[in-house]
């Protein structure tokens, strides 16, 4: 039976051979390495490593059937069966197959080998990782499914002449960078795309419309910038490796990407002055930060799918409500600034610590609701928000461990919402026209560094710091033209360090 084994091994590698000969170049894209038990001779693939190895195997189409399979426990090979048209060799897949993912055991390891002719495309060069596992590979593969030399592009592809168009026109995949820039045409056809191994960027480009109805991968940055689109909305695209950047296009109205889950690093829209939307509702991590800058029309903000960002930065824009960030709840700082038109941030998210929160500049704020559950901070900058009228909405707060500013906050009369701080690093509060008392503190047992209070210009009483012990460094009360001389002293007889205070041009009579 052994010597029948043998004999059939040898006949088996020959006629591999002549099919190779016969065939020349592969049309077969799929290769992959089969082991054989070195005690049975078994062709199966759910076997370990043995004597018969097919490596590298070159087919023709339809010239190695798939269908044979075998028993890991059986060490009877049988007899494969030949005719002219197949061979059995259970895993080498034919040309018309479309999944080229092997059994193979918990053991194997497998790898997918392939050779590029006219009418083939490498699996490895589809992969978006570059990876050769088999999982990357059938990931590749199905990403780009009816990608042939014909409908590849290989290399980075700067299309400029209309036969460049027409090509981009029927490519399913691009191997390497895809830039538009100027074009025959306002209107691009690139409906059939839907793989980019590199980047994908519009600059200076006359494109007023783009058809990317199938784009699902993007392996490198999304860059927008300085185009005449008027609107991006890829229906597919779900993963963006790396930024996605949206800058300087003065016609851009709209930008909604919501089938997008991952992108590899920021997001950021910069002096867009006509976007009023923007929405990526299914985006759930950003690694590093989301940047709104310069959008002045801007009504509509989604990202109610994100849960993580390195950071929120929202400045010069038009948004009347920040309620597109639902169920973030975690960030490392939140900055919302010199935005005229802000009246409410209760959608802000959901998060229990910060490392820095910044509100200034905001016109129309008239309260911090939609922080009621943030708890420590490292440091908080509320400034020059005139119609805010108090801190509710950071009462969950209990510590500071940085600073504490408050200034140039024109309508702040009191600093309710401030109850649950029991500590700060260091506190400023300056500059607040019509701030009357500091009664939102009355529990503030200890700060750790310096303790302002300056230019508040009808404040009348500190002696609503009445559990304040400790103020570790620099004690300075000045400028305060209602405030009671001997109320500043009170407090620093109560909690001051030994380093000299700074009290001066305050109300010298006491009551």
């Amino acid at each position: 039976m052994n010597g029948f084994l043998r004999s059939l091994q040898l006949v088996f590698t020959a006629l591999v051979l002549a099919v190779t000969t016969a065939c020349g170049d592969t049309i077969n894209n799929y290769f992959y390495t089969v082991a054989n038990d070195a005690s049975t001779n078994d062709a199966g693939t759910n076997l370990d490593g043995g004597s018969l190895t097919f490596q590298d195997a070159q087919v023709g189409a339809g010239s190695l059937d798939a269908t044979q399979t075998q028993d890991a426990g059986n060490s009877d090979l049988g007899a494969p069966q030949l005719d002219s048209g197949s061979i059995d060799a259970t895993v080498i897949d034919t040309a018309t197959q479309e999944d080229a993912t092997p059994a193979m055991d918990a053991e194997a390891t497998g790898t997918i080998r392939t050779e590029l002719d006219a009418d083939t495309v490498d699996a490895q060069e589809i992969a978006p990782d570059g990876g050769t596992s088999i999982a990357d590979a059938a990931t590749a593969i199905d990403a780009g499914n009816d990608c042939t030399a014909d409908t590849t592009i290989f290399g980075d592809f700067n299309p400029v002449t209309q036969a460049d168009f027409d090509r981009l026109a029927v490519a399913r995949c691009i191997q390497g960078d895809l830039v538009l820039g100027s074009t025959p045409s306002p209107r691009v056809d690139a409906s059939l795309l839907r793989f980019i191994n590199g980047d994908f960027i519009i600059h200076q480009s006359s494109v007023s419309q783009l058809a990317i109805d199938s784009l699902e991968r993007i392996e490198g940055v999304l860059e927008i910038s300085e185009s005449a689109l008027e609107f991006f909305e890829p229906i597919q695209l779900v993963h963006v490796e790396d930024d996605i950047r949206v800058l300087d296009n003065l016609q851009l109205q709209e930008f909604r990407a919501d089938s997008v889950q991952t992108a590899g690093e920021s997001v950021y829209f910069t002096n867009n002055p006509n976007l009023i939307s923007i929405s990526i509702a299914s985006l759930a991590i950003i690694p590093s930060y989301f940047q709104g800058f310069k959008l002045p029309a801007l009504r509509e903000l989604n990202l109610d799918g994100l849960t993580q960002a390195g950071g929120i930065y929202i400045s010069e824009c038009g948004l009347q409500r920040i309620n597109g960030f639902s169920t973030l709840s975690s960030a490392y700082s939140i900055n919302l600034s010199a935005n005229p038109l802000l009246e409410t941030i209760e959608g802000i998210g959901q998060f229990g610590t910060l490392n820095s929160l910044w509100i200034s500049g905001n016109a129309q704020l008239q309260n911090l609701q939609g922080l009621e559950s943030l708890s420590t901070v490292e440091s908080i900058q509320i400034e020059s928000n005139h119609s805010l009228g108090s801190m509710t909405g950071l009462e969950g707060v209990t510590e500071v461990s940085g600073a504490l500013y408050l200034r140039s906050n024109q309508a702040l009369s009191t600093l309710q919402g401030l109850e649950g701080l029991l500590v700060v690093g260091s506190i400023q509060i300056e500059n607040n026209g019509n701030l009357r008392t500091l009664a939102g503190l009355s529990n503030l047992t200890r700060v750790n560094g310096n303790f302002g209070v300056n230019n508040n210009d009808v404040l009348t009483s500190l002696r609503e710091l009445v559990s304040l012990i400790q103020v570790s460094y620099l004690f300075q009360v000045t400028n305060n033209p209602l405030l009671p001389t001997c109320d500043a002293t009170w407090l620093y007889n109560r909690a001051g360090s030994t380093i000299p205070p700074v009290i001066n041009r305050n109300n010298n009579s006491c009551p």
